[in-house]
């Protein structure tokens, strides 16, 4: 947390060690570095920008894939990576909502999609941001 808001000036980022339904985290927890992280929208959009200003190597080397599940989806350090390598994705997901982020290096765009409902009650939100990210919707 202190990495995220000190060196990259992310304010508002931070390891929520609240309690989820059903779930609290504990602070030596693995996974809380990267599935513990909350944040508000202008973090969102800074965090993007980095990405799409390459200003950072260790951003772009977070998006390079380390595992190929098939010939067009792989996992990076931190990232979903799909469409041959060109588009990086992250979801987050509570009880009463959910993100996802989608950003094209290539083609300098990005998405970030916002919700006040979990996925599948109106549909996939990983799905409905790709789209957008891609032109299609």
């Amino acid at each position: 947390t202190i990495f995220a808001q000190e060196e990259l000036g992310l304010h508002d980022t931070f390891i929520n060690t609240g309690s989820a339904p059903g779930w609290t985290w504990q602070t030596d927890d693995a996974y809380i570095a990267s599935l513990g992280l909350s944040s508000t929208i202008s973090d969102m959009i800074s965090y993007a920008k980095m990405y799409l200003s390459s200003e950072y190597d260790f951003l772009t080397d977070s998006a390079a894939p380390l595992h190929e599940i098939n010939a067009d989806f792989s996992s990076g350090c931190m990232w979903n990576i799909s469409d041959k390598g060109r588009i990086i994705a992250q979801s987050g997901e509570t009880a009463s909502g959910c993100a996802q982020i989608c950003i094209c290096i290539p083609d300098g765009t990005a998405v970030i999609a916002l919700s006040n409902y979990p996925n599948d009650r109106y549909g996939d939100l990983s799905d409905i941001a790709m789209a957008l990210l891609k032109g299609e919707a």
